[in-house]
């Protein structure tokens, strides 16, 4: 029975990877002997990846295949000096502390020459390539301690290092040849798992900084299986087919591939002798150049390889990876295309233009050279734009024969040429486009449609349909508070590119109705005529002006009050309002029309309520026009029925004193306990008598100041009781100044 994958996995951390040096210490004497502890000495900081071994694993159910490499030239000389230990740990029921055996009889090292002189058969280049890397003399005869010696050096050992893991990766026997495989056929248990380690068989003296061990897990239960690549994409060009797959598989990134070709699509033969490679863009390569290398296509992820073909003529592809272990995977998906023709001819030369009487526009060019065998004619394109797009103005291909073309529907204002040479496979060269202009001399027609909504905020949005004119770019808006007006203003001084405006009206306003007109322009300025002005209503934001109560009588009967109406000329009518005391304001009456002259009053509703005699009585009016605004509410005047009629003032007298400007007003009135006052009421030249000042019940007299105006000033005076209703007004007095 198998362990539970939990306690695997923390067997494998607690033994495996995470036991202390010191355990080294523990083997047996006849083991060979460990490096101490200076292998957990942290690696110098030489601005590189810290130097370790790198170590895969495979299983193929009858063996394991072990595959390790330093990731540093440096470390794999030393290694193939010392060469490694490989061990097996066994995590079972049986040991669950781990079992440990050492594979290797002594270290894995690689052949020596003459070990390589025997083993190495007819044909195996890897293993030649891998150990000629290894043992074989370097270009750099002589080494001077300078700069450009170490760096020559250094880049010569890397070359050779990459040259012996490709070889490596590419044949087994070359692994074997460089002491960087090892292969354990002993027999293993189903219910267990393994742990394969490699080390360096000597101390770091001698190998340097190189991580002490290199550790994986194998599931003998989980044998390998391989992928085929995957295939990006194909396509087809001129006598040549790309294509494109993933670098990566299931099991990471594949060593090498072999691209293999057919033309049956069954039968195929393969491009490339050796596997075909694709290094990956260097660092510092990849910020320099940023557009090629930070698109996925063309960066770390996938390869690319070009096959030069003959056009018109398909050929299939299919690709076929190989791994570090040498293990050729499945062959990919099959995928086809076919190369075509993607050369175009010369274009041709001095492409120019010719206006004839603004209506018509010739175009001509020059042959471009020696002509194309595949030649087939021109084709000729016009736009509005020097870019493009152009739409084909020739119905077919023009003969080669032709060398001119004339446009006899050339649209207004610029029209731009482009003519290109074609082939027969359909390839198309142009020449730089020319322009042809066709001036503009009619204006838009009238517009129309010009309509208007209003909201009572006072703000106009007109509105009005785009005109037939394909080149109107915008229009002009204007405003008149009279219909019959030569100058309307411009409320739009660039023009609007759009058939939609919003005007805000001023506030206030005394006109009734503003008139609106609007213009088209072209793209060459030309302007229509006005379109017919539309009358737009104003919304009335302004209510009337109040109405004034000019006297109120009160008698045994009832109350009766003389008002003046209100000034304003859209006054619809007037609304009488009464209250009790401090009560609410209630609606007594609704005069509709217009009054010409003063309204006279009267209210008798009160006296059938109980009581009303103790009672003061308050009214006050307002007015109403067509808009249905209704005006401030008049003076309040006080009223108290049930006290009697009031007494009046007597013998009101008045003249102007010159020397003062002002006129003084004397009555006469005898003195109440009551609390009064009095009340002066003024007209100037006949306008209608209006209350004008409130005057202490103490004095007999007033000084009116306010006299600069030259005319006839009419003055009357009435008593305001506080308890109860005022007087009638006293006799009218006139007075010139």
């Amino acid at each position: 029975m198998a362990l539970p994958f939990n306690t695997l996995f923390r067997l494998l951390l607690l033994t495996a990877l995470l036991r202390p040096p010191t355990l080294y210490a523990q083997r047996k004497s006849a083991q060979p002997e460990r490096a101490s502890t200076q292998f957990m000495t942290p690696p110098r900081d030489t601005g590189q990846a810290p130097a370790r071994l790198m170590l895969l694993a495979r299983n193929y159910g009858d063996s394991v295949v072990l595959r390790w490499t330093p990731n540093r030239a440096g470390h794999f000389l030393a290694g193939s000096q010392t060469g490694y230990w490989v061990e097996r740990i066994e995590l079972s029921k049986r040991f669950p502390d781990g079992k440990i055996t050492l594979l290797s009889i002594s270290p894995v090292r690689p052949w020596t020459l003459d070990e390589a002189r025997q083993r190495i058969r007819p044909g195996d280049r890897f293993p030649a390539i891998g150990l000629q890397m290894l043992y074989g003399k370097g270009y750099t005869k002589t080494f001077l301690p300078d700069a450009a010696s170490i760096i020559n050096l250094s880049e010569e050992q890397n070359n050779r290092f990459a040259v012996a893991l490709m070889a490596a990766d590419y044949s087994p026997r070359a692994a074997d040849a460089l002491g960087l495989r090892w292969v354990d056929r002993q027999p293993r248990q189903t219910d267990a798992v393994y742990v394969y380690r490699i080390y360096p068989a000597r101390s770091a003296t001698i190998t340097g900084n190189l991580t002490d061990t290199a550790a994986v897990l194998i599931d003998p239960n989980k044998q390998f299986r391989g992928v085929a690549p995957l295939i990006e994409a194909i396509q087809p060009g001129d006598s040549t087919i790309s294509l494109t797959w993933h670098r990566h598989g299931t099991q990471g990134a594949f060593s090498g591939f072999y691209v293999e070709r057919s033309t049956d699509g069954k039968t195929f033969r393969r491009l490339t002798e050796q596997p075909y490679i694709q290094s990956q863009p260097d660092a510092d390569v990849s910020k320099r150049d940023t557009v090629r290398f930070q698109t996925d296509s063309l960066g770390q992820s996938l390869i690319s390889f070009s096959d030069s073909v003959v056009n018109y003529r398909r050929f299939s592809y299919r690709i076929i990876g190989i791994d570090a272990f040498g293990d050729l995977s499945p062959a990919s998906e099959i995928v086809s295309a076919m190369a075509r023709d993607l050369t175009p001819p010369r274009p041709p030369r001095n492409l120019r233009t010719q206006v004839i009487n603004n209506r018509h526009i010739r175009v001509q060019w020059n042959e471009a050279g020696r002509m194309a065998p595949d030649m087939a004619g021109y084709v000729i394109g016009r736009g509005t734009a020097v870019n493009g797009p152009f739409e084909s103005i020739s119905a077919n291909v023009l003969p080669t024969s032709t060398l001119e073309f004339l446009d006899t529907k050339p649209g207004t204002y610029s029209n731009f040429y482009a003519v290109g040479a074609v082939d027969t496979a359909g390839n198309i060269a142009y020449a730089p486009a020319v322009v042809g202009i066709i001036a503009d001399l009619r204006p838009p027609d009238t517009p129309t449609g010009l309509t208007a909504q209003t909201d009572t905020g006072g703000v106009v949005r007109l509105m009005w349909p785009l005109g037939q004119d394909d080149d109107i770019v915008a229009y002009k808006v204007y405003r008149s508070y009279e219909l019959q007006n030569d100058f309307y203003r411009q409320l739009t001084p660039l023009g609007i590119a759009d058939t939609t405006f919003a005007d805000t009206l001023p506030h206030p306003m005394l006109n009734k109705q503003v008139f609106y007109k609007i213009v088209a322009i072209d793209r060459t300025g030309n302007h229509s005529l006005f379109s017919a002005a539309l009358p737009v209503a104003v919304p009335d934001r302004m209510p009337p002006a109040a109405p004034v109560i000019r006297s109120v009588v009160v008698d045994a009967g009832g109350v009766t009050l003389t008002v003046l109406p209100s000034s304003s000329v859209d006054v619809v009518g007037h609304r009488l309002y009464r209250r009790d005391g401090d009560a609410p304001w209630t609606l007594l009456r609704q005069l509709p029309g217009r009054s010409a002259g003063p309204l006279t009053l009267r209210d008798t509703s009160f006296r059938a309520q109980p009581g009303f005699a103790g009672k003061t009585y308050t009214y006050a009016l307002t007015a109403v026009d067509d808009a249905k605004l209704e005006s401030e509410r008049s003076f309040a005047v006080p009223v108290q029925p049930g006290a009697g009629i009031a007494q009046s003032v007597r013998n009101v007298q008045g003249r102007y004193d010159a020397d003062r400007r002002a006129v003084v007003l004397n009555w006469e009135f005898p003195t109440l306990a009551e609390p009064y006052h009095f009340v002066v009421y003024r007209a100037l030249n006949g306008e209608g008598l209006s209350m004008y000042r409130a005057v202490d019940g103490q004095q007999r007299s007033f000084l009116d100041n306010a006299t600069a105006l030259t005319g006839r000033y009419q003055y009357a005076v009435r008593v305001q009781y506080h308890q109860r209703s005022g007087s009638p007004l006293s006799q009218t007095i006139s007075i010139s100044r």
